[in-house]
């Protein structure tokens, strides 16, 4: 019970300091508190200094792979990352914070097929932190986040992407019906599930 209303905390912070704005998301001025939802870990919204570690985990080959990046894409993610503002840089959801003071993993609201007004939830995990409930976490606050500022939202999983469908499944989410192709920035095309987590969806176990 505890562990839920850290998370609903959370998500009703998170929505309170993204605002939905003509296709984009507009931080707010309000103070940023850190919740601790999982346990070993805090969240908290993304930071600058922040970037570096997110270059690090973003470029974990198991990573590479499913996001459909190469070097070449690493390093122009990079470049583009540094540049950014710290409120350009808030359009992630969170941030999970290992007690040692180490980014564990990150989210971040893209879009499905292009289009702003639907959410895509994407999530990274530093591989020395998987099997600890990051990405549980991660995702559940997340989702819980879209879903109170009622969003249409997705969370998409590569057919080979095992993790973030066994994560799903434990939040008690089923993939739409059929395989939907998905082409990855390196051009390459992923068998993809898509699985429904935003507006008209039940909320996460």
């Amino acid at each position: 019970m505890l562990v839920l209303v850290g998370i609903l905390a959370v998500s009703a912070f998170v929505v309170g300091y993204l605002i939905w704005s003509g296709g984009g998301f507009v931080t707010q001025p309000e103070p940023v508190e850190i919740v601790h939802t999982i346990p070993g870990f805090s969240l908290r919204l993304p930071q600058v200094s922040d970037v570096p570690a997110f270059l690090s985990i973003a470029g974990e080959p198991e990573a590479m792979k499913h996001q459909g990046w190469d070097a070449a894409m690493l390093a122009s993610f990079g470049q583009e990352q540094r540049s950014l503002t710290l409120d350009a840089l808030q359009k992630s959801t969170m941030v999970a914070e290992a007690e040692s003071g180490e980014v564990a993993g990150f989210t971040w609201w893209g879009s499905r097929a292009g289009d702003p007004n639907q959410i895509s939830i994407g999530l990274h995990v530093g591989q020395i932190y998987g099997g600890q409930g990051v990405g549980t976490g991660l995702l559940r606050a997340a989702i819980l986040a879209v879903q109170g500022a009622e969003l249409e939202a997705w969370v998409r999983a590569a057919t080979t992407n095992l993790a973030v469908q066994k994560i799903m499944e434990r939040l008690g989410f089923s993939p739409e019906a059929g395989i939907e192709p998905h082409q990855a920035p390196n051009g390459e095309t992923f068998d993809s599930l898509w699985y429904k987590v935003g507006l008209g969806a039940r909320p996460p176990r």
